[in-house]
């Protein structure tokens, strides 16, 4: 099962995502990590965010 949290900035989504992890006993995978240490797109200065 894959749980997807989204949301505006500064909602929790991220703590809410650890609690799931750990009470669910899943893996949580933070998709800006992931795509840093996998090489996946490209850091947009102009947008401060991987595009």
């Amino acid at each position: 099962m894959r749980i997807l949290l989204t949301g505006t900035p500064g909602v929790g989504k991220t703590s809410i995502a650890r609690v799931l992890a750990r009470k669910l006993k899943y893996r949580l995978i933070n998709e800006y990590s992931f795509a840093v240490e996998n090489g996946i797109g490209e850091w947009d200065a102009e947008e401060e965010a991987l595009g």
